[in-house]
């Protein structure tokens, strides 16, 4: 009776020091689980020592805050005290926020979808002690369903083959990880391998010819598919971008009431949304609308975007400045439930990246504000990121994005600081997460018990961390006149090319990079200073031409700017324009409306160089 007395002790001892520990956790996510019977734990090198040194599996389970099916999941069926009860006796349970750590996520996702043909959230896996998986899905029901098991009883059927057939459930769980580490390790192409034209045809059989988008399932904004298309510069190619984009505005996937777009519908025909608005759609939506706006002139895109900017600044902006990653409203009549105010270093960038460009076509200051305010935070010990504030370290993508940020905010501002902090970001990422065979790892050499070091080779609702790297590459080369960045973005294309022979569409924003890197990097450098009215006129002439690839500088003589630039000055004190071709200039500009038409013949050149 003592003895019993005692385990029932210990046992809730346990149960308050793991609630304790999610409780002070940066993830609203965990904090929220902190009340579960189940003894979950955080993935910590305390946790994964405690599983080895036991020789208990692990079950994972992995999800975040706004995520629907997980939170059906916490009350139906993690509630269950039956339920706890088993999993707290058989494994060691761990609960994971995917936002704050993708990498694990990514590793048991690819498994899941390997073995299961499907992926997504919850994610619900059982591992090894030393971390290989060796059963794993998606959502489970309470109770049995046909052709679905309940969650208890996958839970005893993955007990009972670790407790009765090991020996087969570890060689099973080895072949698993090894497929899993052949994925990071893809054979390497070369740049004739990467063939824009075959991932527009991909993308094209792909529309949905009754209601627009892509596919006959649920829709999703699917911006970087847009992104690509706007690109191509193809007649079929901006139909089907121009049409895709009405399917979205005209659907229910905006929100009319609060503003933003909601994750996705789930039907067909747009009219049924899944409520949750993630901050990456957002940024990227904004993003592909003012790209649509500068290629087809059509106001409603701008429009569109600026009421998204709008819903985010309203609605998602912290107090510190950041934004959260996630808003959810249960129904569109309804009150507000929930708001991650967990600020994602990746999607902050993204979404700087869409206040820069706003504020450079419409002017508003305070898109420029609000960007500044969020990237100062962020960037406060720079050189080196977090994923989230105080948080893990940062991962190849929250790199990736900081700087493209950091590039964006240079052509809203024009302040070099930000040119000096994309450079030294390139040589942090190149240092932490670089492939001696071209691309990036998701995760830096030390990271912590992770079976196997990822590569994103996919573009969906976020941009790969390589695709990202690809523009960055190029951006700063034509910024800066260092071939080196060039160098380093065509091994990253070699790196992927051989991806796009299996499924050409995989990598969009990367095959933007790609068409971007093929014609001329053009330089569009405006002498004066800032403060002037001519150099004003100019700086807007020079944004409203709708250039994919040209860089625009300022040269007032602030430190930082690239040598090639320094020698560029004002003639007869007047604000001069130089339009270069790969650092080889024309004749300079003093008068404004020679400016503009140079500018159209160089948009007019490089629409016709783009076409296939």
């Amino acid at each position: 009776m003592q003895l019993a007395l005692r385990l029932i002790v210990m046992a809730w001892a346990l149960n308050a020091v793991h609630a304790i520990a999610l409780e002070h956790s940066a993830s609203p996510y965990l904090r929220q689980n902190a009340d579960s019977p189940i003894a979950w734990r955080p993935w910590t090198e305390a946790t994964l020592s405690l599983a080895r040194e036991q020789e208990r599996p692990i079950f994972l389970s992995i999800g975040y805050l706004t995520c629907r099916g997980c939170q059906v999941m916490k009350e139906e069926t993690f509630r269950q005290p039956e339920v706890a009860e088993f999993l707290n006796e058989h494994f060691i349970p761990i609960l994971v926020d995917r936002e704050e750590r993708p990498d694990i996520d990514r590793i048991y996702q690819a498994f899941v979808a390997g073995t299961t043909g499907r992926g997504g959230w919850p994610l619900n896996v059982w591992l090894t002690p030393d971390l290989q998986p060796y059963l794993g899905g998606t959502y489970y029901p309470p109770e049995d369903r046909p052709g679905m098991p309940s969650f208890l009883r996958t839970a005893q059927r993955a007990a009972r083959g670790w407790a009765e057939d090991r020996e087969n459930v570890v060689a099973r769980a080895g072949q698993l990880t090894a497929a899993l580490q052949m994925l990071a390790t893809a054979a390497v192409g070369t740049e004739s391998d990467l063939d824009p034209e075959a991932a527009l045809e991909q993308l094209l059989a792909d529309i949905d010819p009754e209601y627009g988008g892509f596919g006959s399932g649920p829709k999703f904004p699917q911006a970087l598919k847009i992104y690509f298309l706007l690109h191509h510069s193809s007649e079929s190619s901006q139909a089907a971008a121009r049409n895709a984009l009405e399917a979205i505005l005209s659907g229910r996937l905006v929100d009319t009431q609060r503003g933003g777009f909601h994750r996705y519908t789930t039907d067909r025909a747009w009219q049924h949304p899944h409520f949750e608005k993630m901050l990456y759609d957002q940024a990227w939506m904004t993003i592909t609308l003012l790209t649509a706006y500068q290629a087809m002139g059509d106001t409603r895109w701008r429009d569109a975007a600026v009421q998204t900017l709008d819903f985010v600044l309203n609605h998602m902006q912290t107090g510190t400045g950041l934004f959260a990653s996630s808003y959810n409203a249960v129904n569109t009549d309804g009150d507000e439930p929930l708001l991650d105010e967990k600020a994602v270093t990746a999607w902050n960038g993204y979404l700087i990246s869409a206040l820069a460009r706003a504020y450079s076509i419409t002017s508003d200051q305070r898109y420029l504000q609000a960007a500044l305010q969020a990237a100062a935070f962020l960037l406060k010990n720079a050189p080196s990121l977090t994923r989230l504030p105080a948080g893990h370290s940062a991962f190849a993508e929250d790199y990736a994005a900081m700087i493209r940020a950091c590039l964006d905010l240079y052509e809203a501002d024009f302040d070099t600081r930000w040119i000096t902090h994309a450079q030294a970001l390139q040589n942090m990422m190149d240092e932490q997460f670089a492939d001696a065979a071209g691309g990036y790892f998701n995760t830096a050499a030390a990271g912590d018990g992770l079976i196997v070091r990822m590569q994103d080779d996919f573009d969906d609702a976020e941009p790969a961390a390589n695709s990202m790297a690809a523009g960055n590459l190029r951006r700063l080369a034509a910024l800066t006149g260092d071939t080196a960045y060039s160098k380093r973005a065509e091994q990253l294309f070699r790196r992927f090319a051989a991806r796009h022979q299996i499924t050409p569409a995989a990598m969009p924003l990367l095959l933007v990079e790609y068409m971007l890197s093929r014609g001329s990097q053009l330089q569009i450098v405006i002498a004066g200073s800032r403060d002037d009215e001519t150099t004003q006129h100019m700086i807007r002439a020079a944004r409203s031409v709708w250039l994919p690839g040209a860089v625009l500088l300022l040269a007032d003589g602030q430190s930082g700017l690239p040598e090639y630039v320094r020698d560029m000055n004002p003639i007869d004190g007047q604000t001069t324009a130089y339009i270069c071709e790969d650092f080889v200039c024309s004749l300079p500009v003093i008068e404004l409306t020679d400016f503009e038409a140079r500018l159209r013949a160089s948009a007019a050149q490089s629409e016709s160089e783009s076409l296939p």
